[in-house]
């Protein structure tokens, strides 16, 4: 969904404080809050100053509180603008009014992605009707501390959380299988974030730089830790390989000062340069020198005395 913009510029338009206005923050040209309500549901397809009947009113209201519980905002849009078509002032259509209009001016959504989030709540709760994140969308963000991701989101684009030095918790839905390059990349406070089994893919430098972060799942449907995935995330204490993982990347591990273990590494064909470097921590690596092929593992190996 599309925000309200200026007639004039395009600019966004956003409520004026200690006023009834609407201004748009490129220009200052000021609105007034029936004719951005018009300008808002300008594509609703409802009659305007339609008569309504109590009866009809009351199944409005149900209707509207009912696609708001489920996050139909397609739904919900039509019929506020049936509720205010019929009486201006009702006062449970302005309040959804006022609702709608504020997510379409924090969330910018286009064909079920979210492009952008400019609003200023420290704990989201992504639409429903979302089923991407696009690369970017919540990057260099320092008001952020938690995001809630709804089911049916398939994929976080490549640094789309990059830099949120105050997230610290982020909850994934099971249908997420994409998490792209540098995603979590310096969310220096994350500290919890689920990865279900359903996980398919998992960018270089997904987590990088996250040094708050302690325990995490991999996914048994990855079969490849990718360039420094989890480097530098210097709170790192356990991290458990799926059997079915090919490779782990050049440095996907270094600097992880307190990762004591990892599970076996036995049957991994592919294990890049530095993948382990100044894991200090590390206890005990299991590997056999053929299963490597040819990318510096001799000589990190002996750099940090490991034993295979």
């Amino acid at each position: 969904m599309a925000g309200v913009h200026c007639e004039i510029c395009g600019g966004n338009l956003v409520a004026a404080s200690k006023s009834t206005m609407f201004v748009c923050e490129h220009c200052g040209i000021q609105y007034p809050k029936n004719k951005v309500r018009r300008m808002f549901f300008k594509d609703a397809g409802v009659d305007s100053n339609a008569p309504a009947t109590k009866e009809e009113m009351d199944r409005f209201h149900h209707m509207v509180e009912k696609y708001f519980k489920e996050e139909n905002f397609v739904d919900a849009e039509n019929t506020t603008n049936r509720i205010l078509s019929a009486n201006p002032d009702d006062k449970i259509g302005n309040y959804y009014f006022d609702i709608l209009c504020k997510m379409k001016m924090d969330f910018q959504i286009e064909r079920g992605t979210l492009v952008k989030y400019i609003g200023k709540e420290a704990i989201v709760r992504i639409p429903k009707i979302v089923t991407a994140i696009d690369n970017s969308a919540f990057k260099n963000n320092n008001i952020i501390e938690e995001i809630f991701v709804p089911q049916g989101v398939l994929s976080l684009g490549h640094d789309a959380f990059n830099n949120c030095p105050k997230l610290k918790k982020v909850e994934l839905p099971i249908s997420t299988t994409f998490i792209g390059y540098r995603c979590f990349f310096n969310c220096t406070a994350l500290v919890d974030i689920n990865i279900t089994d359903n996980l398919k893919f998992l960018g270089d430098y997904a987590f990088a730089q996250c040094e708050s972060l302690k325990n995490i799942h991999i996914s048994k449907k990855l079969t490849a830790i990718n360039r420094h995935t989890f480097a530098s995330c210097s709170s790192l204490e356990n991290i458990e390989i799926a059997a079915n993982i090919t490779a782990i990347g050049c440095g996907a591990f270094k600097d992880c000062k307190k990762l004591k273990s990892i599970g076996s590494v036995e049957k991994v064909p592919f294990i890049g340069e530095n993948a382990f470097k100044g894991c200090d921590s590390m206890e005990h690596i299991s590997v056999k020198e053929h299963r490597f092929m040819s990318n510096g593992w001799e000589k990190y190996q002996e750099e940090n005395q490991m034993k295979y």
